[in-house]
């Protein structure tokens, strides 16, 4: 290879690393702009204390859930919060759990419905088939076949009660699997994408407007 051939393919190198390094800083600053820039808004309350900020949506890993403290002893709305994850969403990454938790802790920071986490779980569970949530009116014993998933309900539900949430899921009191349509969706504003479920909330109303 003769000098001018050497200089050439220096120039390239160098031009395809800056190429690169850009690439990976826009990767980055949109990672951080996605999860960062949002606050999820809900009432001063001792329950749901403020939203921690976290900036690398990748520190949300089956190793960073294993170095949460496990509770020694487990309030109710923990223990509600860690039955909905396993039952709900044991099968989803960390944050896919996240986003359904989410949804529960914002339903309970919202006027229409239940103002505790077990409330909103529960939520016309009297009724078989009539409840917010199917597990918990399907008749069936709730049974922990699966001891690790648990743990890790148990875990994240104990950390978001007392940290608080990402707002992940943009504010959304509803959510549904992608492999389902329910009708009542149809009237819902999709809010976030997040594993196997779609997070909706109810459209803005004009103002002036109040419903019923």
């Amino acid at each position: 290879m003769n000098i001018r051939s050497e200089f050439i393919f220096a120039g390239l190198v160098s031009v395809t690393s800056l190429l690169l390094v850009a690439a990976l800083v826009k990767h980055a600053t949109s990672d951080t702009a996605l999860v960062g820039t949002y606050q999820m808004e809900r009432p001063e309350r001792d329950d749901l204390p403020p939203t921690p900020t976290l900036n690398e949506v990748s520190l949300l890993d089956s190793i960073w859930v294993a170095g949460l403290p496990f509770p020694e002893k487990m309030t109710e709305d923990q223990k509600c919060l860690a039955e909905a994850l396993y039952f709900e969403a044991r099968g989803e990454t960390v944050r896919g759990q996240i986003a359904v938790a989410e949804v529960i802790l914002n339903r309970a920071a919202h006027p229409a419905f239940p103002d505790s986490v077990c409330g909103v779980i529960y939520q016309g569970s009297k009724n078989k088939n009539a409840c917010q949530f199917s597990y918990a009116c399907d008749g069936l014993p709730e049974e922990y076949a699966e001891a690790g998933a648990y743990e890790r309900a148990q875990r994240v539900a104990a950390f978001l009660l007392e940290h608080g949430a990402w707002g992940f899921t943009r504010g959304a009191i509803y959510y549904h699997a992608h492999s389902v349509s329910p009708g009542w969706a149809k009237k819902m504003k999709p809010l976030a994408n997040i594993g196997n479920h779609l997070f909706l909330g109810p459209h803005e109303q004009p103002k002036g407007e109040s419903e019923g």
